[in-house]
């Protein structure tokens, strides 16, 4: 049998392949930019197009007030409003004193910028090696945390709101807890926080001029934060501990003062101010004639590009050359995309909020309590947009209605069966933030020497039609930051 032959060849076989045109990119990066960020990438562009003439902002007002730092940030608002007249040859803030206006502009530019956590992740998110589906769930994954940076949520939830498999949730989730920063990221408990920032120690093993706690050490640690807790938390249990995870007490005194080196809060280097801090929201909820609420967008609040159409008629004009005229159409054609993209923008977020108001119209009249489940995939099949747009059109935008200022993600949440709803894709649900606020309610009215347990709690909610479990309870109860029932006990005693 001769031996087979080792050799080079070529050969042709067809693949589909989709990308996307500079004009779709464009248009999906500006969707996704809250209104702030929207006018200085607005701003940015005109400075270095000729073909845009004007941009013309709103006039915004905050429906929360702005932090003022020693003033800064008026006389920076008022530095960034002389820049747009010095545009037009209008007079300088200084009077046109050039040194001035140099010291001012100075002042202006050194202004720290402050980064928020929903901010510092996005920026992960965008350098990250996630598919367009991965995208969505790690969005939602971070549009879920709550303030101290913990996940609110449970990863079914997730699963549902995105219509993503339980799996690859599970492996978003994994991949932002240990490669995203800060450490401790998306833990859905305080030892799960804990064991994910001594892991993030334990990879500095590898660097030799980092130095680093001994990996035994970091090994012992994360046991006695998985498996410990407790005993951690009442703390003087160093004998306990000890015997139960078979090391000497000396050693889990270095563990435990390990563990109290770590970071109680590790988003608290962000800075507080969000942008929910300054909404500005972008749709209306108003009645119509026949009593229904309808949305209407904000379009005064939205800025706008006036091209410069003058810039066309140097086309025409003979006496100018080849060159020019090929750099005038490509800035031409820059403004046309960038209008195009605004208006695509408005009509996406417009559609978004008109399907959440049609699909919640109990929401605006009776209060959360009647708050529906629904999903980015319910409002993407409605206005026939692909899941990851919807995405990108709910973070950061917001809509005013009669009972409040919401974000659009608001809306977005798993639900829960009602019992004797039946068990079909039609059966009614009810919205885990609905049943949370019966939680709340349920504590609230609670008599502070009987503290309900959690098992009473679902006890309650499933005569009252909820069909939900202890775990889930629990859950609930945690995200909403309220003690189990032994230390409410203990805190009226």
């Amino acid at each position: 049998m001769p031996a087979p032959s080792l050799g080079l060849s070529q050969s042709q076989r067809q693949k589909q392949t989709m990308s996307m045109s500079p004009q779709q990119r464009q248009s999906l990066d500006i969707l996704q930019l809250p209104l702030a960020e929207l006018e200085q990438r607005i701003r940015e562009e005109a400075q270095t197009n000729p073909a845009i003439e004007e941009v013309v902002a709103p006039s915004i007002e905050l429906d929360a007030p702005t932090i003022d730092r020693d003033g800064i940030e008026a006389e920076a608002e008022i530095a960034e409003n002389d820049d747009d007249f010095q545009f037009h040859d209008a007079p300088t803030h200084s009077g046109g004193d050039p040194d001035a206006e140099e010291r001012r502009r100075y002042m202006f530019e050194s202004l720290r910028q402050p980064v928020s956590l929903e901010q510092h992740l996005r920026s992960q998110i965008a350098t990250s090696d996630f598919t367009p589906e991965e995208i969505s769930i790690a969005e939602t994954i971070i549009a879920n945390l709550s303030s101290t940076g913990m996940l609110a949520v449970t990863v079914g939830e997730i699963a549902e709101v995105t219509g993503a498999p339980l799996a690859k949730v599970e492996r978003v989730l994994e991949t932002i807890q240990r490669t995203f920063d800060p450490p401790g990221l998306a833990a859905r408990s305080a030892s799960e926080r804990l064991v994910l920032q001594l892991r993030a120690i334990a990879t500095l093993q590898g660097a030799a001029d980092i130095p680093a706690p001994p990996a035994t050490l970091v090994a012992l640690a994360e046991r006695v934060a998985s498996e410990c807790i407790d005993d951690l938390a009442a703390g003087g249990r160093e004998s306990a501990i000890a015997s139960k995870l078979g090391a000497s007490r000396a050693e889990v005194i270095d563990a435990i003062a390990l563990i109290r080196s770590l970071n109680p809060n590790p988003v608290a280097e962000f800075d507080p101010v969000s942008t929910e801090d300054y909404v500005v929201p972008e749709v209306e909820v108003v009645r119509d004639r026949t009593g229904r609420w309808v949305a209407q967008l904000n379009a005064d609040m939205v800025p706008r590009v006036v091209i410069n159409e003058n810039m066309r008629e140097y086309l025409d004009d003979s006496a100018v050359s080849a060159e020019d005229k090929g750099y005038i159409r490509s800035h031409l054609r820059e403004a046309e995309m960038l209008a195009h993209s605004l208006d695509q923008r408005a009509d996406t977020i417009l559609k978004v909020g008109q399907t959440i108001v049609e699909m919640q119209q109990d929401f605006f009249t009776h209060g959360v309590s009647r708050l529906k489940p629904m999903t980015l995939a319910d409002v993407a099949t409605k206005i026939g947009r692909h899941e990851t747009t919807v995405s990108r059109a709910v973070s950061g935008k917001y809509l005013r209605s009669p009972i409040g200022i919401f974000e659009f993600k608001y809306f977005f949440s798993a639900g829960l069966r009602k019992t004797g709803g039946g068990s079909g894709d039609g059966a009614e649900a009810v919205s885990n933030r609905a049943v949370m606020e019966k939680i709340a309610a349920i504590v609230k009215g609670e008599d502070s020497n009987k503290p309900y347990s959690d098992q009473a709690i679902t006890d309650m909610l499933v005569r009252s039609g909820v069909d939900i479990k202890r775990r889930t309870v629990a859950k609930y109860r945690e995200s909403l930051h309220i003690p189990t029932a032994a230390h409410r006990r203990r805190a009226t005693t």
